[in-house]
Formats: C-alpha cells, sequence, structure tokens
C-alpha cells in the first residue's frame, strides 16, 4: 500500500508525518503553498527539509492567488486536485491527511449552529472525495497530543498564524468552546456524535 500524505508543516501533520515514517510506510508528500500569508515559505522549506532528511518524496502546488467565489471552496477543490493527480501519477492508494479530534469537535459545533443535516456528523475516518480515498488515521489524538508528540520526538513544525485569528468561526470554537471541555466533556460529545450518526444510519436504511 503506497500513501500519498497531506502536510501542510503545522504539528498535526508533521506528527501525522513522522509516524508513518516511524512505521516504514511508503509514502510521498504533497504541499500546497497558498502563498496567502509570510510564514507559508517557511513551511515549505520546513516540510521539504524534513522529506529530504528522511528519503520521502516531496511534492508542492503553489495556489494561484487570484481566484473567484470563496477562497476556503476554492482552496479545497485545488488542493484536492493536486492529491487526485498526483495519486494517479505516482500509484498512491489514498491520501491521508492530519484531522485530529480538536478538528472533529469543531466540525461537529459548526454543523449544530448551522443547523444542517451534513452526511455525517463530525469528520469520518475515511472517504472518498473527488474520487480520492482520504484516511484519517490521528482522530483519536488530540491536538495537545500532537503538540507533545512533536516535543518528545525532536519533529519541527511551523504555526500558521491564521489560526489564531478570531476572523474565523472555527478558530473562535476551538478557543472559547473546545479548549475549556474537561475530558469527561470531549468523551460525552464523542458519545453523541457517535449516537446521531447512528441514529442518521438507521433512517435512512429505513427509508
Amino acid at each position: 500500500m503506497k500513501y500519498c500524505v497531506a502536510v501542510s508543516g503545522g504539528c498535526d501533520s508533521m506528527t501525522l508525518l513522522d509516524k508513518c515514517v516511524k512505521k516504514g510506510l511508503d509514502v510521498i508528500v504533497a504541499h500546497v503553498n497558498y502563498q496567502k500569508r509570510e510564514s507559508a515559505k517557511r513551511d515549505e522549506v520546513l516540510v521539504r527539509e524534513f522529506c529530504e532528511q528522511h528519503h520521502v518524496p516531496f511534492f508542492v502546488a503553489y495556489c494561484p492567488t487570484v481566484y473567484k467565489g470563496n477562497f476556503q471552496g476554492y482552496a479545497r477543490k485545488f488542493r484536492y486536485d493536486f492529491f487526485r493527480d498526483l495519486c494517479e501519477k505516482e500509484g498512491c492508494d489514498r491520501v491521508l491527511v492530519a484531522h485530529q479530534q480538536d478538528d472533529l469537535f469543531e466540525t461537529y459545533l459548526i454543523q449544530c449552529q448551522r443547523k444542517s443535516v451534513p452526511l455525517y456528523y463530525g469528520l469520518k475516518e475515511q472517504v472518498i472525495h473527488h474520487g480520492v480515498v482520504i484516511e484519517r488515521p490521528l482522530l483519536n489524538m488530540t491536538k495537545k497530543e500532537c503538540y507533545q508528540y512533536c516535543f518528545d520526538n525532536d519533529v519541527p513544525f511551523g504555526e500558521d498564524e491564521s489560526n489564531f485569528s478570531n476572523d474565523y468561526l472555527r478558530n473562535r470554537l476551538r478557543k472559547e468552546v473546545v479548549d475549556a471541555w474537561s475530558e469527561e466533556r470531549r468523551q460525552e460529545v464523542l458519545r453523541e456524535i457517535i449516537r446521531r450518526n447512528e441514529t442518521k444510519t438507521q433512517e435512512e436504511n429505513k427509508i
């Protein structure tokens, strides 16, 4: 099995990449430089140097800075088109992305706030997106655990300054809600997500 690992350079994706390397998995790295922040080049260099050090093939795509419509939607399509094309070219079976447990909670809270009925509450461990099999191996790890992993294993990572901005709903939910939860509350919400997904599946099967 050959994997394409999506690596931004943050602590989550660097944790995932280092774990893959230590397990001896057959991997390549896909890095997207959105060219929207000063630290973007720093992160590209960080990931490239890690890959060179560990003899992992590194591929980068530069997202055009001129676009139409919502940037998040545009960037998502660009990213997954890049992953799909790279998998076809390099013979990868699937893409590994570094969403972790805090991302799962934030996604669920956004779904609840918008009162949407998604295909799946929270984040699914495996999905097919744009014709590519996407796996999320870190959903049982917290953001704090990813930081600790990098510190304990001397894994370099960069901080995306946009993660600290209150301009984004996801950031506000992380700082004002999820970060304040106790472990008991986290487990309670996890059970709630599982229960809602099970109920949704049962209702769909009846239909």
